[in-house]
């Protein structure tokens, strides 16, 4: 019999002998199963969940969102406006910039990744021309020596006169870098649009579209205490997925019968 150290054991070799689909997952804890995803819609009177999957524990948060997005470009209208609150570890920005083709809104309740240092400007300071892909001023409203886009590690470089920046009473805050004969600075596309929705996280309306997830929040603690889905009596990921929908049936007949 041969034992192979933990970290060499596959989180989908096989956990138990009467359930070949379920995984093993170390997050929040040891798990050994399947994960869930809901999508709950509601109005001022009622709520009810729309969507929900049942897949084995390694599938990974993103991946569920990239799944809801392709069932909601097959069920709604591309030219109707829709916002979906979702926790940050479903949330990057390749996902949010596919939604947009759907005019979808993803609105994260925080960004996952290393945070900014809080004593410089974000990038999204920098005011950017999208459409010609390059910085048109700094922080300072200065407009750049150069500026250009690097489309293959879609970057944009800015390259900023020293004199002007050493007279710059924002210069302590500014993300740039002194060089030889420039001031340089470089950041991607993607970190600009993720320091964007970080200012846009400040504002009041953005607090309530996110405080929106608090009904959201407590389902999972419903399903578990009321409809016991940690311990369902049966075995196989398709079998789980069917039951788990039975238990979502009861919930959204029990919320919207009162």
């Amino acid at each position: 019999m041969l034992f192979l150290p933990g970290k060499e054991i596959s989180p989908e070799s096989l956990q138990n002998p009467t359930d070949p689909d379920a995984t093993y997952r170390k997050q929040y804890g040891h798990s050994t199963g399947y994960v869930a995803n809901i999508v709950n819609a509601y109005n001022e009177e009622n709520q009810v969940i729309t969507h929900y999957d049942l897949e084995p524990n390694t599938y990974s948060d993103p991946k569920f969102t990239e799944d809801i997005l392709q069932s909601l470009s097959e069920t709604l209208s591309p030219t109707q406006k829709k916002i979906i609150s979702v926790d940050g570890a479903f949330y990057n920005d390749d996902l949010s910039q596919e939604a947009k083709k759907q005019n979808i809104e993803l609105v994260p309740s925080q960004l996952t990744g290393a945070k900014p240092n809080p004593d410089k400007f974000g990038y999204d300071q920098f005011e950017v021309e999208e459409k010609e892909q390059k910085v048109v001023t700094c922080p300072a409203g200065q407009t750049p020596d150069e500026s250009y886009y690097d489309a293959k590690k879609k970057c944009y470089t800015v390259k900023m006169d020293k004199a002007i920046c050493e007279a710059c009473p924002l210069q302590e805050q500014c993300p740039i870098k002194p060089q030889k004969k420039k001031n340089v600075v470089r950041f991607s596309e993607k970190r600009y649009r993720n320091d964007q929705v970080r200012a846009k996280m400040e504002t009041e309306e953005y607090h309530q579209l996110a405080n929106s997830r608090a009904g959201v929040e407590g389902i999972p603690s419903v399903l578990r205490r009321r409809y016991d889905v940690d311990h369902m009596p049966i075995r196989g990921l398709v079998r789980s997925k069917i039951w788990f929908g039975f238990k979502i049936a009861a919930m959204n007949f029990k919320s919207l019968v009162k």
